[in-house]
């Protein structure tokens, strides 16, 4: 299985600007100029706490927008979580 990796700094305190600049990779399908970009941080059941959880939804705004969404999962790792979370059995 062949999983697609893109490095990138995720900044935490401006997480929509982050957000959209991953948009291209994470919603290929979907074009720049349109859509409705949606992120809620996930908060249930996080157990490593230097890691963050954000659902992103895309949903296809205009006239002619087929009414469908794309979501995609984002985990963002945390200064030091190689200490405490074992990258290679995870």
């Amino acid at each position: 299985m062949n999983v697609p990796y893109f490095q990138h700094i995720f900044n935490v305190s401006e997480v929509i600007g982050s957000v959209l600049r991953l948009r291209e990779y994470l919603f290929p399908n979907i074009s720049r100029d349109t859509g409705d970009v949606e992120i809620t941080a996930l908060t249930q059941g996080t157990t490593n706490g230097p890691q963050k959880l954000y659902m992103v939804a895309v949903r296809p705004s205009g006239p002619a927008a087929i009414p469908r969404s794309e979501s995609s999962l984002v985990k963002i790792y945390g200064d030091d979580t190689d200490i405490i979370i074992d990258r290679p059995r995870k």
